[in-house]
């Protein structure tokens, strides 16, 4: 095991006894612990209007495009338990559409 390995490892071991209060020596204790990075904020993306989704590029290889009006749904060729499961999905969406307007 390499040196940086170690000090993670010995890092680690010190966070967990931390946590679970469990006492070390003062030698470990005395091992300086680096800062995390701040994390990144994420971006939210925005939703495509159903214009912006018309102006997509076709269904990518091995998959069917399927269209009803402003629906589009890319499912895989032949695929009778995908379809089954986009069946699912609508139907759970449903659900949750008519339970937020009570």
């Amino acid at each position: 095991m390499g040196s940086s390995i170690a000090e993670q490892a010995t890092k680690l071991f010190i966070f967990f006894t931390k946590k679970a209060e469990i006492p070390i020596s003062e030698e470990l204790l005395s091992i300086e612990t680096e800062k995390r990075p701040k994390a990144v904020e994420r971006v939210q993306r925005r939703i495509k209007t159903p214009t912006e989704v018309s102006k997509v590029a076709g269904p990518p290889e091995g998959m069917e495009e399927l269209k009803y009006g402003d629906i589009r749904m890319w499912l895989p060729k032949g695929d009778v338990e995908a379809v089954r499961k986009a069946i699912r999905f609508l139907e759970f969406h449903i659900k949750e559409l008519e339970s937020s307007k009570d």
